[in-house]
């Protein structure tokens, strides 16, 4: 999958469909362990100012545009290779009519193409077309990746199973009924509430004993960040094969017991001001930080 470096961090150039497909095609190969991440401005910029942190972002095999500030950042640095591929800010659509695509985006992914003018004997001049890398209109959301990720597997032919790990044993029962309800075909393999604070010595073989022993292929890892991304970097070289996904705040959005902004904010990219009236001496000190960082880095312009 393309990637294009926002603020030095490899983000993949995809959308949900994209994304939830390379995560079943890796998932099917259970050949080794595969990490996967939906980067919002602090992940991003965390990365960037902090150089463990970033080492073990470096080990993720994908990384989806989970903010729209990263959206915005990928699709600056797609027009700008539009631009210098074809001369001109001028592209054909479907039906092989002259459009603007700044003006041409309506949802979804927009396939620009890119004109070549051309003479011919009949014709004394004519336009070739062919397909440029896509612009993207939404962004990756976290949550959202992993109900499309359990919906695509919610059928009886399914080879797939989840694990989840991460939460309180009673955050992971209503995450369980949940899905058992919205997606009844999908296997829920196990699940696991590790201890809080220091775990022993030998956690880490319990837990890979219990994805072991469930066959699950799909990990969902809501330690919280940064802790679940160090711990999935860190142990990656002996986790079971499976695809394992540093989730966040998932489980406690679907266990219903965080609320989610709603859409129209998401799509403004303002999330995060929802989020920080909601829980302000929790977030302002993070968000101040690293939204602010996220900014500073991006017009620096120059890479990790």
């Amino acid at each position: 999958m393309r990637t294009l470096p926002v603020i030095g961090l490899p983000v993949a150039v995809t959308d949900y469909s994209g994304a939830v497909a390379w995560i079943l095609e890796k998932a099917a190969l259970r050949d080794r362990p595969y990490a996967v991440e939906a980067a919002n401005t602090h992940v991003a910029a965390l990365a960037r100012r902090d150089t463990e942190f970033g080492d073990s972002m470096a080990k993720f095999d994908l990384i989806c545009p989970d903010g729209m500030p990263l959206v915005w950042s990928l699709n600056r640095q797609l027009r700008k290779e539009a631009k210098k591929e074809t001369g001109f800010h001028h592209e054909v659509n479907e039906g092989h009519e002259v459009v603007d695509t700044e003006q041409s985006i309506q949802g979804g992914l927009t396939a620009p193409h890119k004109l070549r003018a051309s003479a011919s004997p009949r014709n004394p001049l004519t336009f070739d077309h062919c397909p440029m890398t896509a612009a993207l209109t939404t962004r990756v959301y976290g949550p959202t990746l992993m109900l499309e990720t359990i919906r695509a597997t919610n059928t009886p032919e399914s080879p797939h199973r989840h694990f989840l790990l991460g939460g309180k044993s009673s955050t992971l029962e209503k995450l369980t009924a949940r899905f058992a309800a919205e997606f009844p075909h999908s296997a829920i393999a196990a699940t696991y509430s590790p201890p809080f604070g220091p775990w022993p010595d030998d956690e880490f073989d319990r837990i890979a004993e219990k994805i072991t022993s469930s066959q699950a292929d799909l990990v969902w890892v809501g330690l919280g960040c940064p802790r679940q991304e160090h711990w999935i970097a860190k142990n990656k070289h002996r986790l079971p094969p499976a695809v394992y996904f540093g989730i966040g705040a998932a489980f406690a959005f679907h266990a219903g017991e965080v609320k989610q902004a709603p859409a129209s904010i998401q799509k403004f990219g303002l999330e995060w001001a929802y989020r920080l009236a909601m829980e302000p001496r929790r977030l302002f000190k993070r968000y101040l930080t690293y939204n602010s960082l996220f900014f500073w880095y991006s017009l620096q312009g120059s890479r990790r």
